[in-house]
């Protein structure tokens, strides 16, 4: 990194997420057949309370660049798509809903987001790069990243729409980014939607956010007016590839195999193998559902699949009791809970 770089007045964060704006053969339902909404940012970054709220959708304003200061470095933010097998599927729109960076000394920085509504396989077939917001962060190590996501719906060739269920609208990984007085960061977060995008047993889609973060340091990038970035590269490249799993939880490197069997039953996700058959069990997926709940042994179940341990079959459910998740194990033969 030049370290004239380091002396130039400003640490200005600016929030880019690169994901496509164009929206082609737009689908019947009106609230997906709205374009991205661009925003105008201040600057300042506040310091939130550890649970997000989605922010609620502004007038659409123009893009106003922030402009270093004396204390303050330039970080983008940017979301891209690996490529995708979805023959049938037009359209993949995700709505974002807030970002933060974790500061070891202040905690939980929110950057101002405008809902916006991108279009994942639009992105991908257009390679453009759109703007989400910006905003200042002081010069500091983070240690960690906060993205929300509101809702994902799927649009169909043949016109059908249907919404996707997330295990959680919260990806909250680890990720040290060094932010440097006069420097510009941007930090890229690469959806593959093949690997996060499921159909259930009964055709239902669940999208389970698999993708990759890279951070670079020292770039140059131009937003236009109509909200696509021109961003060159820089140097410090580090790159990490993140996946959520059916409790909402995120893991390094992690995503279902494609033999894998998602089902919901309601709300719950029911995770299958072919190598292991649930025929002929005297406590179906269901029963051991209602078993666990009416016994206190779950508040509320999250995830439930059929597990070997050596040898024998269990129900492994995972939920939350007292406010924390909690997995047991539930004997498929009688409905007893098991100790390992």
């Amino acid at each position: 990194m030049n370290k004239n770089n380091l002396i130039i007045g400003g640490l200005v964060i600016v929030v880019i997420f690169l994901l496509g704006l164009s929206f082609i053969n737009r689908p019947e339902n009106p609230g997906l057949d709205q374009e991205p909404q661009e925003s105008t940012s201040t600057g300042a970054v506040t310091i939130d309370e550890e649970q997000p709220k989605a922010t609620p959708t502004p007038p659409k304003t123009t893009i106003t660049p922030s402009k270093p200061s004396a204390s303050t470095g330039r970080v983008i933010f940017a979301v891209t798509d690996a490529a995708v097998n979805t023959a049938d599927i037009k359209s993949i729109f995700v709505t974002i809903s807030e970002v933060k960076m974790h500061s070891p000394t202040k905690g939980w920085l929110s950057v101002p987001v405008v809902l916006k509504k991108l279009d994942l396989l639009e992105l991908r077939r257009s390679a453009s790069l759109a703007f989400l917001t910006e905003g200042n962060l002081a010069k500091e190590t983070y240690d960690q990243i906060w993205l929300t996501i509101k809702d994902v719906a799927v649009v169909k060739f043949d016109g059908t729409t249907g919404g996707a269920k997330l295990p959680s609208d919260t990806i909250r990984f680890p990720l040290q980014v060094k932010v440097n007085a006069g420097d510009t960061m941007a930090i890229t977060f690469d959806f593959d939607v093949d690997k996060s995008l499921h159909v259930s047993g009964n055709g239902s889609y669940i999208f389970f956010p698999f993708l990759e973060i890279s951070s670079q340091s020292n770039i140059i990038a131009q937003i236009r007016s109509g909200g696509q970035i021109l961003m060159s590269s820089g140097v410090d490249y580090i790159s990490r590839e993140i996946g959520m799993d059916e409790n909402g939880d995120v893991q390094e490197g992690f995503s279902f195999r494609s033999a894998t069997q998602i089902e919901l039953i309601g709300d719950i996700f029911k995770i299958g193998r072919v190598e292991l058959s649930e025929t002929g069990l005297a406590t179906p997926a269901t029963r051991a559902i209602e078993i666990a709940i009416s016994g206190s042994s779950l508040e509320k179940v999250l995830s439930i699949e059929l597990v070997s341990k050596n040898g024998p079959l269990f129900w492994e459910i995972t939920g939350i009791k007292k406010s924390a998740k909690t997995t047991i194990y539930m004997d498929p033969a009688n409905g007893s809970i098991v100790q390992f």
